[in-house]
């Protein structure tokens, strides 16, 4: 537990220096994608005021579309960002 809250905090430390936090489709679609999520969560108590974090919609939509690919890897990867 406490590994996980000393995460999270140095976490929000980092993100401290912004106002956004903008998720681009090749960032979702990354392996470690997932555990960096587990983090920005788990860090969301510790962010400054008015962080926000985006996804476009235009992301999301590409997203869908490689979750169709004929390409294996890149249609999991897909999948498993839009979970």
């Amino acid at each position: 537990m406490y590994s996980e809250e000393t995460k999270a905090s140095s976490l929000a430390k980092l993100l401290s220096n912004f106002d956004l936090v903008l998720l681009d489709t090749c960032s979702l679609m990354e392996d470690s994608f997932p555990l960096f999520m587990d983090a920005l969560v788990t860090s969301r108590g510790y962010w400054k005021e008015g962080l926000r974090v985006v996804i476009l919609g235009e992301c999301m939509d590409e997203l869908k579309k490689h979750s169709k690919s004929g390409e294996h890897e890149k249609r999991i990867n897909a999948k498993r960002a839009l979970k």
